[in-house]
């Protein structure tokens, strides 16, 4: 959801930790976007660089169960705030 907010801005970067400040910068700190819904951007973040960098990393199941129910009401709202955006 976050590419395709950039994508329609015309915002290109190749680091996500850019991408993530971009969406903070540009739509969160100005409240277009909840701050509850950054911070369930940056937790998904922060567990991915754990997941590609970290030695031995072990989630726990109920732990990525409330993530992932997290994730998607991420995607609910802010996909529905990027649909509006590209009516525009």
């Amino acid at each position: 959801m976050v590419s395709a907010l950039s994508a329609h801005n015309e915002f290109t970067t190749s680091k996500h930790s850019v991408l993530k400040g971009w969406f903070n910068k540009e739509f969160v700190s100005k409240g277009l976007i909840e701050q509850k819904y950054y911070k369930i951007y940056n937790r998904a973040f922060e567990k991915r660089q754990e997941g590609d960098y970290d030695d031995f990393i072990v989630f726990d199941k109920e732990e990525v169960k409330e993530d992932l129910a997290a994730m998607h009401v991420f995607l609910d709202s802010v996909g529905g705030f990027v649909q509006k955006r590209l009516k525009k």
